[in-house]
């Protein structure tokens, strides 16, 4: 068990008593006394995500509707989307938590915020930029009204200070940036911090961002359920802020304790008042509990990744994060960034772009060696596993309408599909190049199956 809450027991007594006013809990705990203290909380049963599911809408609402402020909805990662409600104070108390973790934001610093605009780990940056004094640029990846070229642009123009992002975006704008004839280093070069969330961020990668982008990489961790779980520190160790919650690291298969150092399902007891008050939410998310020098109380983690995506090799059970790890260094090892990794029952088969004509054999055992799992790997065209000119492709986006003019010069839409999106047009050479990757995929796909 892992809080730092300046009043536990007292916020744990509260956040039960809430919790039993939303019919969720109202009937899972009817039959349970509340534990006397937070050490008995293995009494209460545990709270899944298919609970959340099957409780939407309005299920886990434990306040009157008339203090709901915000609504949306997960993404539905692992399974049907969820709903998420939530109270203003509740973004405001997020707010100064990530605040807490970022005195960089302050006054006269320009926060580019590609964290997609549905995810309310926006909001809470946004919350935490007013309270420091920075200034917030929303443009969510996932919006056509800021693609990634025009992602480029901003930080070509505006210059800013720190972006946030998810982990792979920074080597998609690098490779678009190259293949635009931009130089990220003399034109992008106002960059100090990229913040990343989303995904596990291995050490590698890392490395590689904060190599290419001359940045300080900084994590931030939460999820549409639970909004801000945490942060890295400045020595890059990922911490849980538990002023906001009980952690417990749980074995997946028996739901008990486990010990600092040994992977477990982290699992949370919201502290504090909330619309949605979780009590043992088991967020599938493994993580490991490590040291960390720099002194912070708050228990440091490795994110190893989904539950759900954990995969077995004689035996041996492999993380998200340690695959992405082993991906990394192999890319790395051939100055590329760019690979993919297949998963087969015989072994893992890394597919990596590489500009010389053969893999290096000794970094190929490397990664089954760090792995200790049967790998294969083979050579990739540039281009065959991330077009970066395709990013720059993505289609125009305009606003809705019933009417086009056609006595106007211009575009002559005949539908209301051809008036919202504008498709780029591309030469022959573009065409050719594509039907040849995607041939060329489909024959890597074939060798891995008969592999």
């Amino acid at each position: 068990m892992y809080t730092t809450h300046p009043d536990p027991e007292a916020a744990f007594r509260e956040t039960l008593r809430l919790a039993r006013q939303a019919p969720f809990y109202a009937e899972r705990l009817k039959a349970t006394d509340d534990p006397s203290s937070l050490a008995d909380i293995g009494r209460l049963p545990v709270t899944t995500k298919l609970d959340l599911r099957e409780a939407t809408p309005f299920g886990m609402i434990a306040v009157p509707r008339e203090e709901l402020w915000h609504y949306h909805e997960s993404t539905g990662t692992t399974g049907e989307p969820t709903a998420c409600w939530y109270r203003k104070e509740e973004f405001e108390i997020m707010g100064r938590s990530v605040a807490r973790w970022f005195p960089e934001w302050g006054p006269g610093k320009v926060f580019l915020d590609r964290f997609p605009s549905f995810a309310p780990i926006s909001f809470c940056v946004e919350a935490a930029l007013q309270l420091r004094g920075g200034c917030h640029i929303p443009c969510g990846n996932l919006s056509w009204d800021v693609p990634f070229p025009r992602a480029l642009d901003f930080l070509r123009t505006l210059r800013p200070q720190m972006m946030a992002c998810l982990p792979l975006e920074m080597f998609l704008l690098w490779e678009l940036a190259q293949t635009l004839g931009i130089d990220p280093a003399r034109e992008l070069d106002s960059l100090e911090m990229a913040i990343l969330a989303g995904a596990p961020v291995p050490s590698a990668m890392r490395r590689m961002v904060e190599r290419d982008w001359g940045v300080t990489v900084r994590e931030i961790y939460g999820s549409n359920e639970t909004l801000f779980l945490g942060a890295s520190c400045d020595r890059g160790s990922l911490h849980l802020d538990t002023t906001l919650y009980a952690a417990e690291v749980l074995d997946p298969d028996t739901l008990a304790p486990v010990a600092a150092g040994t992977p477990g399902v982290f699992t949370l007891t919201h502290l504090g008042p909330k619309a949605m008050p979780l009590v043992r939410y088991l967020t599938r998310d493994m993580v490991r509990v490590v040291p960390c020098s720099c002194g912070n109380a708050e228990p440091a983690i490795v994110l190893l990744g989904r539950q759900d995506e954990i995969v077995e090799y004689g035996g041996k059970r492999l993380y998200t994060n340690e695959i992405l790890e082993a991906g990394y260094e192999l890319a790395d090892a051939h100055a590329s960034r760019v690979f993919f990794a297949v998963l087969r029952e015989s072994g893992i088969v890394f597919r990596v772009e590489v500009a010389g004509k053969a893999l290096d054999p000794g970094a190929v055992r490397a990664a089954a060696e760090r792995l200790g799992a049967p790998v294969a790997a083979e050579l990739a065209r540039r281009g065959d596993l991330l077009d970066a000119s395709a990013l720059a492709r993505t289609p125009k986006v305009y606003k809705p309408t019933q009417i086009a003019d056609w006595r106007k010069p211009g575009r002559k839409p005949a539908s209301v599909m051809e008036a919202l999106l504008e498709w780029p047009t591309m030469d022959a050479a573009t065409g050719l190049k594509i039907l040849g990757r995607v041939a060329r995929t489909s024959a890597a796909r074939r060798r891995i199956l008969r592999g």
